[in-house]
């Protein structure tokens, strides 16, 4: 990370309409000229504006970097110079399906010779405008439209996945129950003679323990379990849960067991949207408190049910100790003095915990299913988004939990895949598994209970949208209309406790199916005696 980048949050911040309009189309300039470059047409730099110059040198370090991260890498994937330029690809509308052929039909080596020569291109060029754009670097005068156009045009590297399957092992979901309920402190309590708290369910086989003694020193902790209790309840919550969601789903889809991510890509993934400087300045303050936390909560405990482990090919304890994972802030390159906690970094490096590290490749163990950041995106400023993304995550966590129970057919000229969950969903279930501010006792406590009613209706109507929910309805039997036909007294209970048929999307409905399946057949081959040995007589 680059000090630079200080000044493009700021600049996007600060930015007017007519300041971005003029940074978008320059972007767009930029974007397409570096396009051209590294597929061997040559820029004439000597006809490109003072402002043309310095954002492709910007941008084009940016790239150059990306390069570089892929090689040092040295994966098996896709590398990210790949996507690089594929996305370049698109931005001109240039012989797409020709590159895509060229890169299938072509072996490692010419991929690797091509990536040397698109990389060489860029570096001669970025070296050749360097010392005219040195002078404007040093003095740190760019400008808002410069500064925005870099930031529009890194985007073109796709360094955020635009969906991420939710998280459902049992750890990760201790654990955001553990955050979620960090509203109010429900399940918290102090370790007796320990600098810690511990987070209990009952009947669940771990519990979580918030560690005194790996909150960061920086922020001016007391060795007392009233301070833990007090950073809980101002961090805890639905956004807490939501970016241990963002951050474990991260970790698990990568293939090195640790990643970068910028804090403000978090914050608009769990729906904060900052409208100045200020309240970007606190939104990154609270997400930054909030990742810190996360490497303090160690999940303790043992799964009733042993795993097949595939290496050694048998059924083993699964026993959690340590955190699933940890964070540290990212310093901008070259800085050798320690990072101010109290200031929120621009980016944060994420490592998998040791269960998430060993067990990551196999995922009937680390179980995952859904669209994540379609939920945690719902903005929680109104009381029926805050429902709604309590409601999707639940649902998640307990349709992928019911998968191998459920009932599986055919239907339509398609022949699509259908579920059907034998037990029902609850307006309780759902609303206090991770709950929501205001829970759903604040409303139905106040003197309008009511609204609990249009908050809920609001709630699915959001998550339908989304394509969270693919069904909605009784279950064995119609809905009651709450609204109109509901008793004057004792209703709520009655409202909290319907038996309710929520089934999913046709994309999950598959993967649920795919899940069930995939467990028969483990079953089939553990259980399967081998046969016996024929005798020669």
């Amino acid at each position: 990370m680059t000090e630079l980048e200080a000044a493009l949050e700021k600049a996007i911040a600060e930015v007017s309409v007519e300041e971005e309009k003029a940074a978008a189309d320059l972007s767009k300039r930029i974007v397409t000229r570096l396009a051209a470059l590294v597929q061997g047409e040559p820029i004439d730099a000597a006809n490109m504006t003072p402002n043309e110059l310095f954002v492709s040198y910007v941008v084009g370090l940016h790239f150059l970097e990306t390069f570089d991260q892929e090689s040092a890498m040295q994966t098996k994937t896709r590398s990210q110079a790949d996507a690089v330029l594929e996305r370049l690809d698109k931005t001109l509308g240039k012989a797409e399906a020709a590159g895509a052929k060229a890169r299938r039909d072509a072996d490692a080596a010419t991929l690797k010779l091509a990536r040397s020569q698109a990389r060489k291109r860029l570096s001669d060029f970025v070296h050749t405008i360097h010392p005219q754009v040195q002078p404007r670097l040093e003095n740190e005068n760019a400008t808002n439209i410069e500064l925005t156009a870099v930031s529009v045009a890194r985007r073109v590297i796709p360094q955020f996945p635009q969906s991420l399957p939710q998280s459902t092992f049992q750890e990760s979901d201790r654990v955001a129950r553990s955050l979620a309920d960090g509203v109010d402190g429900a399940g918290w309590s102090a370790v007796p003679s320990e600098f810690a708290l511990m987070h209990t369910l009952t009947g669940a086989p771990h519990n979580v323990r918030f560690e005194g003694n790996l909150v960061p020193e920086s922020w001016g902790r007391s060795h007392d379990n009233d301070s833990l209790m007090a950073e809980l309840l101002h961090v805890g919550g639905l956004d807490a849960a939501s970016t241990f969601q963002i951050a474990l789903a991260l970790l698990v889809n990568t293939k090195s067991g640790s990643t970068d991510v910028k804090i403000d890509d978090l914050i608009s993934r769990i729906g904060i949207e900052p409208r100045s400087t200020t309240e970007r300045t606190v939104a990154r303050t609270k997400v930054w408190r909030m990742l810190t936390l996360l490497g303090a909560l160690r999940v303790v405990g043992e799964r009733r049910m042993d795993v097949w482990d595939s290496v050694a090919r048998k059924k083993v304890r699964l026993e959690s100790q340590d955190p699933l994972l940890s964070v540290t802030a990212m310093k901008p390159r070259g800085t050798q003095e320690s990072f101010d906690a109290g200031a929120p970094p621009l980016g944060v490096s994420l490592y998998a915990g040791p269960l998430v590290t060993q067990w990551k490749a196999d995922r009937s163990v680390l179980q995952s299913v859904g669209d994540l950041l379609a939920i945690t995106s719902i903005p929680i400023g109104r009381t029926s988004g805050a429902w709604a993304r309590a409601i999707g995550l639940t649902l998640q966590q307990r349709w992928r939990e019911q998968a191998t129970r459920a009932e599986y057919g055919r239907a339509g000229d398609d022949h699509r895949v259908t579920v059907k969950f034998k037990a029902p969903f609850t307006r309780r279930e759902l609303l206090e598994t991770l709950r929501p501010k205001p829970t759903v006792r604040d409303v139905l406590d106040a003197p309008n209970p009511r609204r609990a009613i249009g908050y809920w209706d609001d709630a699915i109507t959001e998550l339908a949208g989304r394509k969270i929910i693919g069904y909605y309805g009784g279950h064995e039997t119609e809905l009651r209309d709450w609204k109109h036909g509901r008793q004057r007294q004792g209703w709520s209970e009655l409202w909290l406790d319907e038996p309710l048929d929520i089934r999913p999307n046709q994309e999950v409905v598959q993967a649920l199916s795919a899940i069930a399946e995939s467990s028969r057949h483990r079953k089939r081959a553990v259980t399967k005696k081998p046969a016996k040995a024929r005798c020669n007589s």
